[in-house]
């Protein structure tokens, strides 16, 4: 307890005393059962949303259908192999972690077990009582990773180079979530940005496949049943990202709430999310990004994820006859001109927008997906440019280097030797003799990732 109480200061300063007084009451609502009457576990409201009705009135995506997307180009050997290979071990039950190794879950996963632990969460227990943190259990995280539904992307990539149908499989899983995963609770409720990515992810592929014979009504009632209760739960819990944590967390939710009211106009809260998730992400791009273009959490990887969710909001929006705020258009510009240069060609895009993948949300950058701009083509699409950014000096620019568990301000009089310093790009800790960089020309703003 003491050593609890010896921590408060510290939060205090890293999150503002309105975010304090927030988080604190929001915790005795979660601990006293409170909080769990925002978060129903049966639906109560009834709206009228059939297929045929969503096809001729939904809002405008990257692309209308599969059916309407051109003819995708031929693949080298080695890509159409790389891709084959993914699909391959997708449908055998191996997927991808974290961008960065593959674990075998089975063709039949539960959705609920921790693959590192073995630990299965209860599916019955409401989201507000599940302990993220707990040794017993490991890192909740796992269970989160193939919830996002980020495997789609390879699934849809492959759909549209082969020629091989893959509909059955994506609404398979996606159906089969839905079954196993009852309305608020289990642990795939407990982060609202874990929600946010999977609604977004669901809807790419809802469009991809608008017209294929696998989208029954049936199929498609069940699906649009649950992207409405999560974007209802996203919306019931938006103050606790907007004002306890403000990160990529906020910004993400924000851009959630701000495309399923635009894109899925039936819904009786569509307009009432639109409005508020417009104006909300306005606001988050203002405080988060910097005048400079530096971004709030001072990380590679955090940036990366920014332009990307900008990217999706501003071409959505313009894509419907809608457009953000000047205010905001200049920061957005300024988070891809504040990107690091890379020794590489000029015509590719800055190392941190491309080298690790950890930090794309959406998807990889080695194979396209039909109508997604890609990580490199984010930052061009922002600035309206056609061409990707070209790399900029490092001289005279103040940097965050992090070295081991120390971290300094330091200022290069010429641009350094990124293969001397052994650069690692991924914002975590480095291991020794490795060294982390990012630009930084602004005092930290209150954030808070807990």
């Amino acid at each position: 307890m003491l050593q609890k109480l010896q921590t408060l200061p510290l939060l205090l300063r890293n999150m503002g005393w309105r975010a304090f007084r927030f988080r604190a009451g929001y915790e005795l609502r979660k601990r006293t059962g409170l909080l769990k009457g925002d978060f129903p576990t049966e639906t109560r409201v009834a709206f009228d949303f059939s297929l045929d009705r969503w096809k001729s009135g939904s809002g405008r995506f990257f692309f209308n259908s599969k059916r309407e997307l051109p003819a995708p180009f031929e693949l080298s050997t080695e890509a159409s192999n790389q891709l084959q290979t993914e699909v391959r071990r997708i449908t055998e039950g191996q997927f991808l972690f974290f961008n960065s190794f593959y674990l075998p879950l089975g063709a039949d996963y539960d959705w609920q077990t921790n693959p590192g632990t073995g630990f299965r969460y209860d599916p019955k227990k409401h989201w507000t009582e599940i302990r993220e943190l707990d040794p017993a259990s490991g890192d909740i995280k796992f269970v989160w990773e193939k919830s996002r539904f980020t495997f789609l992307y390879p699934l849809i990539r492959y759909d549209y180079y082969s020629g091989e149908d893959q509909a059955p499989y994506v609404f398979g899983q996606i159906t089969d979530w839905i079954e196993k995963n009852s309305l608020n609770c289990g642990p795939n409720y407990v982060c609202s940005q874990e929600i946010s990515l999977r609604l977004l992810n669901w809807t790419f592929a809802l469009h991809y496949y608008k017209h294929s014979p696998t989208l029954t009504e049936e199929i498609f009632g069940s699906v649009i049943r649950s992207i409405y209760w999560q974007a209802r739960h996203v919306a019931a819990n938006i103050d606790f990202s907007r004002i306890a944590v403000r990160n990529n967390h906020a910004i993400t939710e924000c851009l959630c709430l701000y495309l399923t009211g635009l894109l899925y106009p039936q819904f009786p809260e569509s307009r009432d999310w639109r409005e508020n998730g417009k104006r909300w992400l306005e606001e988050e791009g203002l405080y988060q990004i910097y005048p400079d273009g530096t971004y709030l959490q001072f990380s590679n990887n955090y940036h990366r994820v920014t332009i990307q969710l900008f990217t999706w909001a501003f071409m959505l929006a313009e894509a419907n006859g809608d457009s953000f705020s000047e205010p905001l258009r200049d920061p957005a510009a300024q988070v891809t001109e504040s990107a690091l240069p890379d020794a590489g060609p000029s015509d590719r895009a800055p190392a941190q927008l491309r080298g690790q993948r950890r930090g794309f949300v959406f998807s990889a950058e080695r194979l396209r997906v039909p109508g997604l701009p890609s990580p490199a083509e984010c930052p061009a699409l922002l600035l309206h440019r056609k061409t990707p950014l070209r790399p900029r000096p490092l001289a005279g620019r103040s940097l965050l280097v992090l070295q081991g568990n120390n971290s300094r301000h330091r200022i290069f009089p010429r641009s350094p030797n990124l293969a001397e310093l052994r650069i690692r790009w991924l914002p975590c800790t480095p291991r020794p003799g490795q060294i982390c960089l990012y630009p930084l020309r602004q005092p930290p703003r209150p954030s808070f990732a807990g």
